[in-house]
This record gives structure tokens, sequence and C-alpha cells, in this order.
């Protein structure tokens, strides 16, 4: 909106400039006569030269930032008798463009709407207040007041400039009204590109989001396309990669994340993450575990559990288990529950670290769990790697009385007593081997020597 206050106040100084156009019966006739080339039907009034040297002194008060003189001249002007129509339009247009300069917006609202309540406004007054009041109420966030207002100046004009219709789109997206913009929109576009003028981003962009409201997303991503064309920046790139991820396109997703990465443009830990994930549902992980790894190291990604767990499921898919371990386990560090840690025990179990894995199941089961009985399952069978039978079976009698994991917990306590049974029969077996071994071995008594 800051630009928009600056454009304002250019205004004020074009109003203020124009306050002297008219200042005797020459400028008149001249006036006349270029209203009649452009058609116009209306007849310009003249100014008497007291208060046209008025507006003049009013001005050069508003041109040395003086606005406390200005509002005194314009306040002796608006005070003399016998002013015309024409002529009180021209001071509460000056109160217009010294509300403007001191960005009373809605004052210089008042000043133009009672300007075109008089006599007499010439047709290219009435056309230049409309619009400036347009403009106005824009700044003042009140878009249904703008848009009514600058209809009314479409009412008046002939060609509207491919600048008033972008106005138009632009106001109407902002009363949502999406399906009504695309069409001022793209007459703007054709106009500028009749005139030989490039239209402004913001333009393409009212367009773009306006078929997006209306889930038009092909459309949107023809537009798209051409904004990246006319303006290679970060935000287009994003934006059009994310519209092709809608689309289900994830490829080309990919790359365009590819060319944002590439040129450094990927700097938050949602665009790294994001970027990561399409690395790993393309099913290149090594690369996606190097993109998280660096951006954890270096801060630009948030070192919460998500991101420390994408970067294990990574390592995993790349096939590097002993650097997906670290990952997981610093994951579950940062959690507030123990469900991560469930996972670590689940990955220990699956490279055979059986006190690691009971390590990370009863710290799953001390932090909380919204399924407890998983843990007492995985704890368990970490148990049972341990060769510690007494406490396997606890921990899967618990495990069964949920209903969840009865069966499992059951087959696990057949298993265990097998286990249990055939180690017992193990043991024997290897005691009489052993005396079996000690007796070949031992020494011959004296009676058994021949």
């Amino acid at each position: 909106m800051r630009d928009f206050a600056v454009s304002l106040r250019g205004t004020a100084l074009v109003i203020a400039l124009t306050l002297l156009a008219v200042p005797d019966g020459a400028s008149a006739q001249s006036s006349r006569a270029r209203d009649s080339q452009q058609e116009r039907t209306r007849q310009t009034p003249t100014m008497r030269l007291g208060l046209f040297e008025g507006l003049g002194e009013a001005q050069a008060c508003m041109d040395a930032e003086d606005f406390a003189c200005a509002r005194e001249r314009l306040d002796r002007l608006a005070s003399m008798r016998g002013l015309t129509g024409y002529e009180t339009a021209q001071v509460h247009r000056a109160y217009g463009a010294l509300h403007i300069a001191e960005e009373r917006y809605r004052e210089a609202i008042a000043a133009f709407e009672a300007m075109l309540m008089q006599d007499d406004v010439p047709p290219a007054l009435e056309e230049s207040a409309l619009y400036t009041i347009a403009q106005l109420y824009s700044q003042e966030e009140e878009y249904g007041e703008a848009l009514a207002a600058l209809e009314r100046w479409f009412a008046l004009v002939e060609s509207p400039s491919p600048e008033s219709w972008a106005l138009k789109a632009r106001f109407l997206y902002l009363l949502a009204r999406h399906g009504d913009a695309i069409e001022p929109a793209r007459t703007a576009l054709r106009l500028f590109d009749e005139q030989g003028k490039t239209a402004d981003e913001g333009l393409y962009q009212v367009l773009q989001y306006s078929y997006l409201e209306l889930d038009d997303v092909e459309l949107a991503i023809d537009v798209g396309r051409e904004i990246v064309e006319r303006w290679p920046k970060k935000q287009h790139v994003v934006t059009l990669a994310a519209l092709y991820g809608q689309a289900g396109d994830e490829l080309v997703q990919l790359a365009l994340y590819e060319v944002a990465f590439e040129a450094g443009w990927l700097t938050s830990s949602a665009e790294l993450s994001s970027y990561a994930q399409l690395l790993l549902a393309a099913e290149i992980p090594y690369k996606a575990a190097r993109v998280l790894e660096d951006g954890l190291e270096n801060g630009r990604i948030d070192a919460t559990p998500a991101s420390w767990e994408l970067l294990s499921q990574a390592f995993v898919l790349a096939r590097e288990e002993e650097r997906a371990l670290p990952a997981l386990a610093r994951a579950a560090e940062l959690a507030t529950d123990g469900e991560i840690d469930l996972r670590l025990a689940h990955a220990h179990a699956t490279l055979y670290r059986w006190q690691e894995c009971a390590d990370a199941a009863e710290r799953a089961l001390d932090r909380g769990l919204e399924n407890p009985d998983d843990a007492h399952v995985q704890l368990g069978s970490c148990l049972v790697g341990l060769k510690r039978f007494d406490a396997a079976r606890n921990a899967f009698r618990v495990a069964a009385g949920t209903p969840r994991s009865r069966d499992v917990a059951r087959r696990w306590l057949e298993f265990v007593e097998a286990e249990e049974r055939w180690g017992f029969e193990m043991e024997r077996m290897l005691e009489e081997l052993r005396e079996l071994e000690r007796a070949r071995t031992a020494p011959a008594s004296p009676a058994e020597i021949p």
C-alpha cells in the first residue's frame, strides 16, 4: 500500500498543476477546442482571475509542503461570494489535492464528491475526479466503493486504458468476485500488448489467482508459465511448482524445485523439506538425505522431530541404515511422547541390536504411547533376542491383556515356550557331548593298563 500512497501523492501534484489550466477566456477557448477534438459535448466554463491567482498561491504552499498555508488560502477562496459552480468545483478539487498530500484520504474523497455535485463540471475533470476517488477508496481498503467509483468512470469514457481495466480486475479480485475479474484482466493484457506496453506482475497474478479460486488449475498453470518466462523469480517458480504438484505432475514440480535449489532460492525450512520430499517421491533418496542433512546442520531446516525422522527415512531408502539410526534417535530425543522411540526400537531390531532395541522400547513406554501394547510386544521380541525369556514372557502377557494385541502376544508366548524347551534340550545334549568328550580324553586307570 505504500507504493499506492506515493502514487496518490503524485496524483495530488498533477491535480495541483492543472488547477491553473483555465486562467481566462482565451484558455477556455483552447480547452473547448481540445474537448471538441475529443468529442466532448459540454463547454468548459471560465474562472475569474482572482480565484485563479488564489489557487496558484495554494499550489505554491503545497509545493513547499506548507499545508497550513495551503489550507488558509483555500479557506479564503471558499468564502468568496458569488462563486460559480465551476469555480466552487475547482476549490473542492484543490482541497482534495491538499488532503491527498496530507494522506487524509477520507477528507479527499469528500472533497472530490463535493466537486462532482457542482454545476458546469467539465467531463475531463469529472473523469479525473472519479478515477481518483476509486484510488482513494482502494487506499482505504473499501473495494466495493472503489469499484463503484470506477464503474462510474467507465460509463463516461469511450476507450478505457489498459491500466484502468487492470485496476477493475484488481478490485473485483479483492472483492472475491474471481469469475468477474478474469475478463477485465484479460482485456487489460490484450490492450497492453496492442499498445506495445508491458503489464506488471500483479495483473498476471490477479488472473492466475482468480483461476485458482475457480479451481481451474490448468489455466492457472498457463498463466504461471508466462509469469516465469517474463519474471524468473523465486516466488513465481515456487508458485508454479506448487501448481504442477496440485495438478499431479510431480516430475515437473521436482524439475522446477531443482531450478530453484540450484539458484539458491530455496532457503526456508518448508521449501527445503518440500524439495527433499519430492526427491524421495522420485526415488532419489540419497540426494534427499544430503539436502536434509545439510539443512539440519546449517540451521536452514528446523530441527523438529519430523525433520530428523524424514532424514532417517531418506537414509533407510538409500540403504544407509547405520546413518539412519542417529537421525531417528535425535528425532526421538526431541519428541514429546514415545512414538518415535518405538520406531527406533524396531530399527534396532532389524539390525539385531537387541539391547538397544529393548532400551528404546522401555523409553517409549516411559514417555507414553497411544497404544502401549505395541511397545510391550516390541520389548518382548527384543528380550527374546537377549534370551531373557522370563522378562519377555512378562512383556507378552501385558500385551495379551489388550484385544488388539492378544493374538500376536499369545503366538509370541508359544514361541517363547518352544524356544525355552529347545534351549533346555540343547543344553542337555551339549552337556552329554561334554561328558563324552571328557571321558574320551581322561587318562586310563592302572587296572585298565595291560
